[in-house]
């Protein structure tokens, strides 16, 4: 490396720095790209994993959804299946 008998003290304090934040950086890219290529490398036809599922790789599940509908009495279709056998007067307006 000729030249850095030229460069100040300062100067090669900052390039050592900026050395060390490269190889990190460096690491870290190294870390996703060998994530990435082993994502890349399942699907349903090497995996054993279904075909629906190879684009879900990487990514975290779904939240499950809360049950739709009122209360169970809110609805005379409903009512018949929760109290089989008991009538019950509903008036229209």
């Amino acid at each position: 490396m000729s030249g850095l008998e030229e460069w100040s003290r300062e100067e090669l304090i900052a390039l050592a720095g900026r050395v060390g934040a490269l190889e990190k950086e460096n690491g870290e890219l190294r870390e996703r790209v060998a994530r990435l290529e082993r994502l890349i490398s399942r699907n349903g036809g090497n995996s054993g994993m279904s075909s629906s599922g190879d684009d879900l790789l990487g990514k975290p599940q779904p939240k499950a959804k809360p049950a739709k509908g009122g209360a169970p009495a809110s609805n005379p279709a409903r009512r018949a299946r929760i109290w089989p056998g008991r009538t019950i007067q509903t008036s229209v307006c």
